[in-house]
């Protein structure tokens, strides 16, 4: 796959801002410890913080945390639906 095909396919996905997440962490937990608590690879983390977390991620991770999405992204969850 050509690195246009993925730009164009990446751009393509609803996705929101990963600040509001990270921010529940209260910058107490690097990367790799946010990636732990949210069972996820590291690699994720940073991925999100470039360019956002697909809007049906947000919904599960959301919930594994035990939250409702718009908990964490406010009127923004709600816009995107």
């Amino acid at each position: 796959m050509k690195k246009s095909e993925i730009y164009k396919r990446h751009h393509k996905v609803r996705r929101l801002p990963a600040e509001p997440l990270f921010s529940m962490f209260n910058g107490e937990l690097n990367d790799a410890q946010m990636a732990a608590a949210l069972r996820l690879k590291r690699s994720r983390i940073g991925y999100w913080r470039k360019y956002g977390i697909p809007f049906y991620q947000a919904d599960e991770v959301a919930c594994h945390i035990g939250v409702h999405p718009s908990y964490i992204w406010g009127k923004q969850w709600w816009q995107s639906t």
